[in-house]
């Protein structure tokens, strides 16, 4: 059972993340010893990071962000074995060794653009004797469409109450992607797609799927065949995650909204900004909606919109919404879709951001906790 191997939160202190990350593979050899030291010092840096950034105001004792900003969030280690088994011929060749051994590193960040939205990112790194690849984390990561056929068949062939997972790729060309805004990925001789499933229950992972389900070849028509539904899963093994499993599993079925306006670290630690430009205040919260009080006295850029993100505890969000030109010295509620409610005696985080034109200009925002009562 994967609940027995669970590492679930980053410690702050270096020398217990160095003696964390090189325990993780005690017989696993040069390399994995090397990529424990690394990750240990990129989550040490990031933390720091985070720190420097959210302390970070300007003049107008606001925040800004002029340039990209990449967290790491967490990671996932596991190895496979591809010996005897039907798997893309590229794997054999340029990955794998005689002895089919290939260690897998998942590490997933948040990537913070200029102006201040928030996207989820991460590359996947397979290594074996022959050679290395890295694939990049797809934006829209959804391995199936929630509650389809194929999603509901493979839930129930691992009985799990859902599945969910991430998708990867590795192309031999450049392609618009976060991951590839945030990492200089190498190009590959041709594309190829790789397929992580979770099946969840009890709001744990009890199983990882490995799959090749997405891998396809061109048509002398230029046709895309698929040729991985039919290739085998290689099993996985040796199951570490890395950091809060909050941050590395993707804990939902259905869709939401991807932008965000607080990284991993700072939905834990951030402290609201105080200033008489903002004055905000949650005034009420039911089952049914969440409303604020607004007194803004902001001078500068208009602000054409407000979004209020709603969360879990498991860090699931339960809705969100945008509100056009609001109201700036007055009420502002949100309403919960017909298809959702906030349950009595949970705790929900609720993240208010304020907007000037797109969602590339964030002029404030702040982070509140209410309970339903």
């Amino acid at each position: 059972m994967l609940e027995n191997l669970y590492t679930t939160k980053m410690s702050a202190n270096r020398k217990t993340l160095q003696n964390r990350f090189s325990q993780i593979r005690s017989e696993g050899g040069r390399f994995s010893k090397i990529m424990a030291a690394v990750m240990s010092a990129v989550v040490a840096v990031t933390m720091l990071c985070a720190t420097v950034v959210m302390a970070a105001v300007g003049t107008d004792g606001l925040e800004h962000w002029d340039d990209m900003e990449v967290y790491y969030t967490g990671g996932l280690i596991f190895d496979i074995n591809i010996s005897g088994l039907n798997v893309p011929e590229y794997v054999k060749n340029e990955i794998a060794g005689e002895d089919g051994n290939i260690h897998c590193c998942f590490d997933k960040y948040d990537l913070r653009y200029p102006g201040g939205i928030i996207n989820d990112t991460g590359k996947l790194t397979l290594s074996g004797n022959r050679g290395q690849m890295i694939f990049a984390l797809m934006d829209n990561y959804w391995p199936f469409a929630p509650d389809s056929q194929r999603e509901v068949k493979l839930a129930r062939q691992n009985d799990a109450e859902f599945m969910t997972g991430y998708i990867f790729c590795v192309s031999d060309s450049k392609f618009s992607s976060n991951a590839m805004d945030a990492f200089n990925i190498p190009l590959a001789d041709s594309e190829h797609w790789i397929n992580i499933y979770f099946a969840i229950s009890d709001n744990k992972p009890k199983k990882i799927i490995f799959s090749f389900d997405g891998e396809y070849v061109l048509s002398e028509d230029y046709r895309r065949i698929n040729i991985g539904e039919n290739m085998d899963c290689p099993e996985v093994q040796n199951v570490k995650f890395l950091g809060d499993l909050k941050d590395v599993v993707p804990y939902f079925n259905k869709m939401v909204r991807g932008g965000r306006v607080f990284n991993a670290y700072e939905q834990k630690y951030y402290q609201n900004i105080k200033t008489d430009d903002f004055i905000i205040t949650l005034a009420s919260a039911d089952e049914n909606s969440v409303s604020l009080i607004n007194r803004i006295n902001y001078s500068g850029e208009s602000i054409d919109f407000a979004l209020v993100q709603i969360y879990d505890e498991n860090n699931i969000m339960v809705f969100d919404n945008d509100v056009r030109y609001p109201d700036l010295n007055g009420l502002m509620k949100i309403s919960a879709p017909n298809d959702e409610r906030l349950e009595h005696g949970r705790t929900y985080r609720v993240e208010t951001s304020y907007w000037h034109g797109s969602m590339d200009n964030l002029i404030y925002r702040r982070l509140d906790y209410v309970t339903i009562r």
